[in-house]
């Protein structure tokens, strides 16, 4: 028996020794009964093969799993199909008879807005396998399918024959009240038993056979904005601009609550996005985020932006300033330095050549900064000037003018 035996409990409580539950309560004398139904389970991790499954397009989303019997290899009878299951759901067949062999054929689809043919909500059975757009009718292919056992899809039908040798200690171990003498009719079958909920085994992963998808990744401006408005008044967005960074695809506009999408991507790849937001007739933006995602094989993946910000910062580079000033960091030369906004009454402590300074967060606008280099002795060895303009969402390098 090619299948896993458990017991799923439907608690009822009976009377004992009475007629009535008024004299069941009267009498004191209740206990609960535990009645197990037979079923046969289609579980996802079982058949599911890596195929990832997730509410993305081109992802795994629902399955239909239809159910033969064969019983009688030579006359199988099918099943009513189930309706269209999450992909991350089992499902359970409960008009199924014990002691008969069943085996499983699984559509998986990469949408969840499916319904069976003929009918008329998303939640109206109708046993069908053939599975429509309840919008406009068309059929609906799976991408993908599987069958239960894997052997099921060899030749495209059910091979008659015995069972195999171990099948009826599979089904002893299972439960102490199975008859060890019950084996499928076909090989690899899963046998139904009297109150066991029977799981189906050596399934074959899920095979695509549609042409693939082309990997793709996404930008959803209505999730970048949050609380902020549509509108050309001042304080809304009017429009978004989606710049890759450090990618041949050039930047997009879009509206405000656009999406953008950027294809062919490399799976497996990390894409990073600057998004900035104007105003109506603004030059420059006046919101700005970044977004990243990593592209995967077939699948259109959504990014993930931070909330979009007013501010940004500036950084002083340590390193390129010494280097212009034909100075180097180390212990015979500059070993710390001071970097300090200007304006600014904080006390800056001295730190390391080997890191540079960030100032954030800012508003947008052009920020000056002092910087002093200090050697060994935290003697002052060179003074410069440096001065950013300040962009939203991001970090600025100074340019410095030794003085």
């Amino acid at each position: 028996m090619h299948g896993v035996a458990r017991r799923l409990a439907w608690w009822s409580f009976a009377a004992l020794g009475c007629l009535g539950v008024a004299a069941c309560l009267t009498s004191g004398s209740t206990s609960t009964t535990i009645i197990y139904p037979t079923t046969v389970t289609v579980t996802p991790r079982v058949f599911s093969g890596g195929v990832p499954c997730a509410r993305v397009a081109g992802a795994w989303q629902t399955y239909v799993a239809t159910l033969t019997d064969v019983t009688d290899p030579e006359h199988p009878q099918v099943l009513a199909s189930s309706m269209p299951v999450s992909c991350s759901a089992p499902v359970s067949f409960y008009y199924v008879m014990p002691g008969h062999s069943y085996v499983a054929e699984i559509d998986g689809y990469d949408r969840s807005d499916i319904v069976p043919y003929g009918s008329a909500a998303a939640g109206s059975p109708t046993g069908s396998r053939h599975m429509v757009d309840p919008k406009t009718g068309q059929d609906v292919a799976p991408r993908w399918t599987s069958h239960c056992p894997a052997s099921l899809g060899e030749d495209g039908g059910v091979d008659a024959g015995a069972a195999d040798a171990d099948d009826a200690g599979d089904a002893a171990d299972a439960s102490d009240d199975v008859d060890s003498r019950i084996q499928p009719s076909v090989p690899g079958a899963s046998v139904s038993m009297t109150n066991l909920d029977i799981e189906m085994q050596d399934c074959s992963p899920l095979r695509e056979v549609l042409p693939p998808l082309e990997s793709a990744v996404t930008v959803d401006l209505a999730s970048v904005r949050h609380e902020l408005q549509c509108g050309t008044a001042g304080g809304e967005i009017d429009h978004f601009v989606v710049t890759p960074v450090g990618s041949v695809h050039g930047p997009k506009e879009a509206q405000c609550d656009g999406q953008v999408s950027f294809t062919p991507v490399t799976a497996g790849l990390t894409y990073r996005f600057s998004v900035d937001a104007f105003e109506k007739g603004a030059g420059a933006p006046r919101w700005a985020t970044q977004c990243t995602a990593v592209a995967r094989e077939g699948l259109t993946v959504p990014a993930t932006c931070d909330s979009l910000t007013t501010e940004g910062a500036l950084r002083i580079d340590i390193a390129t300033l010494l280097k212009s000033a034909g100075r180097a960091c180390g212990a015979a030369d500059i070993v710390t330095y001071r970097a300090v906004l200007a304006g600014s009454m904080n006390p800056i402590e001295p730190r390391s050549c080997t890191v540079d300074t960030s100032f954030s967060p800012l508003s947008a606008g052009t920020w000056q900064a002092v910087v002093e280099a200090l050697d060994a002795s935290e003697k002052v060895q060179l003074t410069a000037w440096c001065e950013g303009a300040v962009s939203p969402a991001k970090t600025t390098t100074a340019s410095c003018t030794v003085q």
